[in-house]
């Protein structure tokens, strides 16, 4: 088999793995009631799907392994860039949250509302 032939066979794989399970989870997460804007459950349901599937096709479906794949570190020739990937949430974390504070998009104060789900009117 050629070497295009095997990329193209890892991509319907990709996709399978990737879509199926997460929207397999989040059927069965409303089936059970649970919000699907909840962060918590996007995060359970579908964050790291893309990535596990990527390494299941690259490891037995394609089987090229990961020596190829670019994720060796080098910090000598680059290390700006990996400070730049570090610093960057945090400081656009410290502009955000004034920014939100001061605009009235934020609160200080933490509000929880009560589920409709738990405690309406019966």
């Amino acid at each position: 088999m050629n070497e295009t032939s095997v990329h193209r066979r890892g991509i319907p794989w990709f996709l399978a793995l990737t879509f199926l399970p997460s929207w397999g989870l989040w059927l069965l997460a409303y089936a059970l009631g649970h919000p699907l804007v909840d962060p918590v459950i996007q995060l359970l349901t579908g964050a790291f799907l893309p990535a596990i599937a990527a390494c299941a096709v690259r490891l037995f479906v394609t089987r090229q392994g990961f020596a190829d794949a670019g994720l060796r570190l080098r910090l000598r020739a680059s290390w700006r860039w990996y400070l730049a990937a570090l610093a960057v949430p945090f400081v656009l974390l410290a502009v955000a949250i004034p920014v939100g504070l001061l605009s009235g998009v934020a609160s200080s104060r933490p509000t929880v509302r009560p589920s409709r789900r738990c405690c309406s009117a019966r």
